[in-house]
């Protein structure tokens, strides 16, 4: 497996000044990473998109039924002064 680089040091020389925006570096890395073509990169990128809008999205709906991190964190609390943590 190759990739075009691994630091950000060695990524601001492989954009050699072109001032490119980072996803199309992401791109280009995972492109050579996975010996992939632009097209299915972008597609990995729109899925992993549309799971973190539908995490983002199933969590709110929770929270605002009273279900989401805030009350697991007060139960967290609560153990914790009772000595059960």
């Amino acid at each position: 497996m190759t990739v075009p680089f691994t630091t950000c040091e060695e990524m601001l020389r492989f954009d050699a000044g072109n001032n490119a925006p980072l996803w199309k570096l992401a791109a280009r890395y995972e492109m050579e990473r996975g010996d992939l073509t632009e097209a299915a990169v972008m597609e990995r990128m729109r899925d992993i998109v549309r799971v973190l809008r539908r995490s983002i999205a199933k969590h709110l709906r929770h929270s605002m039924r009273g279900q989401g991190a805030g009350q697991q964190s007060n139960q967290f609390q609560q153990a914790s002064n009772g000595g059960a943590c």
